[in-house]
């Protein structure tokens, strides 16, 4: 988030603050979730799995490890990201709003208190 707060900043330093944070919590919050999504992925498969009581792993094998490997196998390093474009969409949005209300209310701590 600083990285893009400052470079947005010093390239375009016709825009507001108002228009960097924004811009630089929904890149950031954007990158993070595009990192982490093959993770995400896989825990919602292993939630989509009939209870199987506590058993954590099938075969000698984690079931999270075995399903990564699935999907793998049968879409490939594109199956891992298999409905980025909406989580993407969402964390922008999201994180852009985040750090919005985080850089107001910190402004507004350093000029009242």
């Amino acid at each position: 988030y600083e990285y893009f707060k400052y470079h947005l900043a010093e390239g375009y330093s016709h825009l507001s603050k108002t228009v960097t944070i924004p811009i630089s919590g929904g890149i950031a919050g954007a990158i993070g979730w595009f990192v982490s999504f093959p993770l995400d992925l896989v825990k919602s498969n292993i939630q989509q799995q009939p209870p199987s009581g506590y058993i954590i792993h099938t075969n000698g094998k984690f079931r999270a490890i075995s399903i990564a490997k699935d999907i793998l196998k049968k879409r490939g390093l594109v199956g891992l990201y298999s409905g980025v474009v909406p989580s993407l969409m969402r964390a922008f949005i999201v994180s852009s709003s985040r750090f919005t209300v985080y850089e107001g209310t910190m402004s507004l701590i350093e000029t009242y208190c």
